[in-house]
């Protein structure tokens, strides 16, 4: 690999500070060190140490980590605790009928978390079932629609939208759609269209063009636009999906708003987080 011994020090200093475990050899390309290590030798010095300047903000979150995400995401809700019934289902529009990451968000929530709230959890019901959802909904109940990531906006919308269309919600219900984590674009561009009917837990910044200024932001829009033109980005994830210059990825993997750098793999080009 074409990786000089001062970057991998920089490498191990990352993996120690990030707490992301460095396999012995023999794991090979399950390894996330090696996958790392094969992801930086595609480029050159100056791209491998912005590389491993990003990953420093690079956001993993754990299947471990999802109750703390949630729950805090629905404490962000204004006057959450005033409704005598919570209503959570999956954020998707009711005509799709393959899973979504919002189903599976929201079956392990149901099944593997104890939130340790007592007004939580005596008021809690999860339900995905729409018919039934409906008869429930009233002035003291409150809707939740949760999923995992907010990065354009644009799921939320077209859930919410054909679910106004449908008439399974109606203007007088009580709905907040539900994220661990969102773009600052992306929120901006929901809320305007649905605003005050959303919460998460962190809201995140474009990762190149809102974390720096001037000239250096212009030398790493340019470095990211080589090191995509020399792993062969598809141009509509240029930047992430939406250019939304994500760093987050979920149970290890990433989402598609992130930088592909560090989730797009073919043949032997391995990445950090894949998809």
């Amino acid at each position: 690999m074409n990786i000089a011994v001062d970057i991998l020090d920089k490498m191990s200093e990352l993996f120690k500070y990030k707490n992301w475990e460095i396999e012995s050899d023999a794991a090979k390309w399950s390894s996330l060190f090696n996958r790392f290590s094969s992801r930086l030798s595609l480029f050159d010095k100056e791209k491998q140490e912005f590389l491993i300047e990003l990953s420093y903000r690079f956001k993993n979150i754990g299947i471990n980590d999802y109750a703390q995400y949630f729950t805090e995401a629905v404490n962000n809700v204004p006057n959450i605790k005033e409704y005598k019934r919570i209503i959570v289902a999956p954020l998707k529009k009711p005509s799709t009928k393959e899973t979504k990451s919002a189903d599976n968000i929201w079956y392990h929530l149901k099944n593997n978390i104890d939130f340790n709230y007592e007004w939580f959890n005596n008021n809690l019901q999860w339900i995905s079932n729409w018919d039934k959802i409906r008869q429930k909904l009233n002035e003291n109940c409150i809707l939740l629609l949760v999923d995992d990531f907010t990065g354009t906006g644009d799921t939320a919308i077209e859930a919410l939208d054909e679910l106004y269309e449908t008439k399974q919600l109606d203007s007088t219900d009580n709905v907040c759609v539900i994220t661990f984590m969102g773009q600052r674009i992306g929120i901006e561009n929901f809320s305007v269209k649905y605003p005050n009917m959303m919460s998460c837990s962190e809201i995140l910044d474009r990762e190149i063009s809102d974390h720096y200024a001037g000239e250096e932001k212009k030398k790493y829009l340019l470095l990211m636009e080589e090191m995509e033109s020399k792993i062969k980005v598809d141009p509509k994830f240029n930047f992430g999906w939406g250019k939304s210059e994500s760093l987050v990825a979920l149970n290890n993997r990433s989402v598609n708003n992130t930088f592909p750098v560090f989730w797009l793999e073919k043949k032997s080009k391995y990445a950090p987080f894949k998809r």
